[in-house]
């Protein structure tokens, strides 16, 4: 029902008709093409030189360089597309809500209560207001999984859970 509603809601950048405005395309389309332009070149994609006189893209942590879902986006295209590059924040936006339904379906709370939370995390004030900085949505798509695995390492004394607590902390802290 998620994934369905998820579509329904976002079926004008998925279609194409609309694309995330502002910062997404000035800021940071740019920076993602040059990483996906690098890394196709054979090249590290640690400065910039088409940013003022250079920019250490390493030191950016809006470049993008440490962000899992663009990371694959730009080894896997070399010239990735506004819409693809949509793409990849939505897939985020989503995968937050998810993390949402199975912290849910952890706790043993009723799954109309998931649905609700997962869309409001998805669609709520924070996501939508940020929508076109990407490193903030991909920081608030991290938040609840790494709610979900410090409960589990907690709940359940699980070493693993805890590493995957701390990589989804690592993740939530180099989005933002």
């Amino acid at each position: 029902a998620f994934v369905l509603l998820f579509v329904g809601m976002t079926w004008k950048w998925i279609s194409g008709a609309a694309t995330i405005p502002w910062d997404a395309k000035a800021h940071f389309q740019p920076q993602i093409q040059f990483l996906a332009q690098s890394l196709a070149r054979g090249q590290w994609p640690w400065w910039n030189p088409y940013v003022f006189a250079g920019q250490p893209q390493i030191a950016d942590p809006q470049s993008m360089i440490f962000s899992p879902p663009f990371l694959l986006l730009a080894f896997t295209n070399a010239d990735p597309s506004a819409w693809e590059i949509d793409m990849t924040v939505l897939a985020a936006m989503a995968a937050g809500g998810i993390g949402i339904i199975v912290y849910f379906r952890d706790r043993g709370w009723h799954w109309a209560g998931a649905l609700i939370a997962a869309l409001v995390f998805s669609f709520g004030a924070a996501m939508a207001w940020r929508m076109q900085h990407i490193g903030q949505v991909l920081s608030l798509a991290y938040l609840p999984w790494t709610l979900l695995f410090v409960d589990r390492a907690i709940s359940r004394a699980s070493i693993v859970n805890g590493a995957l607590a701390g990589l989804a902390a690592a993740l939530l802290i180099l989005g933002r």
